[in-house]
């Protein structure tokens, strides 16, 4: 993958694995405003919705319990179902330097047309629509919290090649769920 790539700027800079240089690429490109920090909204909100969906990181090191239903509705004789909350990792809350106003901006132009709830049953069903392999290197991605370059040494793979894997399938989702929110529109 061409090292001049937008996708390949913004793979890395969730992955938290940006070069300076690199990172000041990305807030050139995002300061010129339109359609490329459009993108990053969307690639951010992509990484957010995959971490929800495939068990990202836990947040703390005691997670958050969250009961998976009602009180009222546990009989007596069984305690309430309780999970670890989950949350992105925490590359998805930063923005590049100097960035942040056009962030919201592009944020703002985003939630006029689209809510999460929709974006999120999208995702859902384009992660269906992925091979199993792929959707197990993802979930390797978001619950260990690992970066494509690791995970490349974990597979004996090129790290090159593992990275343009995950900026390919994450620019098949997110097509696949515009194309789904456009058709539901």
């Amino acid at each position: 993958m061409d090292r001049a790539d937008p996708d390949l700027l913004l793979q890395r800079h969730f992955e938290g694995a940006l070069s300076s240089y690199d990172e000041q690429r990305l807030s050139n490109l995002i300061l010129r405003g339109g359609a490329f920090s459009d993108r990053f909204v969307e690639w951010r909100e992509l990484e957010r919705g995959l971490a929800e969906a495939l068990g990202g990181r836990v947040k703390a090191i005691r997670p958050v319990l969250v009961s998976d239903r009602c009180r009222e509705e546990t009989p007596e004789w069984r305690s309430p179902v309780f999970r670890a909350r989950r949350f992105p990792p925490a590359s998805c809350d930063v923005v590049p330097d100097g960035c942040a106003g056009e962030i919201l901006s592009a944020y703002t132009r985003r939630l006029r047309i689209l809510d999460t709830a929709r974006h999120r049953d999208a995702l859902g069903h384009c992660l269906g629509l992925i091979v199993e392999d792929l959707r197990d290197l993802l979930r390797v991605r978001y619950r260990s919290g690992m970066t494509s370059h690791e995970i490349a040494g974990l597979l004996g793979r090129p790290a090159a090649e593992t990275e343009a894997l995950f900026c390919r399938i994450k620019n098949f989702l997110a097509g696949c769920v515009r194309l789904r929110l456009s058709r539901r529109a």
